[in-house]
């Protein structure tokens, strides 16, 4: 009996040893399994580190691109800034000189009307041999001066015409 005994509790440790060793086993396989797993896991995320990485390494090369760009932009801006103000500045002077050349231009203009008129009415007068044996003299009023500054040139052509009269 002592046999028989240690024969069933040595079966009962046989089977209980057997037991935990399958349940090892599965452990060993569940823990393999993950393993397996988080390996692929770890795969995958180094995958997607470098895919990241080559992203960012894009970006950073894109911004210093961009960077340049914008400092070539901002330095055409300022010349053509000072491009439109000289521009401008060189547009008004001409400007000014033009209509100081048509203020000019219908001071003479007048100045023929009236020497043409003025011959007009002398051949038409029974004087006209009086008229262009004699002188004419024309002053400018001092109480109005002249607001053009050309009376210097105005008093040139008149004096012209007093020498073809």
């Amino acid at each position: 009996m002592l046999l028989a005994q240690h024969q069933e509790d040595a079966n009962e440790r046989i089977v209980e040893l057997q037991s935990r060793l399958s349940a090892a086993e599965h452990e060993t396989a569940r823990q393999h399994t993950r393993a397996k797993s988080a390996e692929s896991k770890v795969a995958s995320l180094e995958h997607q580190n470098k895919s990241v990485k080559a992203k960012l390494d894009k970006a950073e090369q894109d911004i210093e691109f961009l960077k340049e760009v914008n400092s070539t932009l901002e330095s055409s801006q300022k010349d053509w800034k000072r491009e439109i103000v000289q521009t401008k500045v060189e547009a008004t002077k001409a400007k000014q000189s033009m209509t100081a050349k048509i203020e000019e231009l219908q001071e003479q203009v007048n100045d023929l009307m009236l020497y043409l008129d003025t011959q007009s009415k002398v051949e038409k007068s029974g004087l006209q041999d009086e008229i262009h044996s004699g002188a004419m003299l024309i002053t400018q009023s001092p109480s109005t001066p002249d607001s053009s500054g050309s009376s210097s040139t105005r008093t040139a052509s008149r004096r012209s015409i007093r020498k073809k009269t």
